[in-house]
């Protein structure tokens, strides 16, 4: 798209190019990920 800005990284031997997104774009971008996890009984 015109005007779209990118990032571009360097990844081991490759370059990416990463489209940049408005953070409003993003809304719902997670919904419905499991965020359950189990914490070992040694860490805080």
């Amino acid at each position: 798209m015109p005007g779209q800005k990118m990032q571009v990284v360097q990844y081991e031997n490759r370059i990416e190019l990463i489209l940049e997104k408005d953070i409003s774009e993003l809304e719902g971008f997670l919904s419905g990920i499991d965020t359950n996890f189990s914490r070992e009984k040694d860490r805080v």
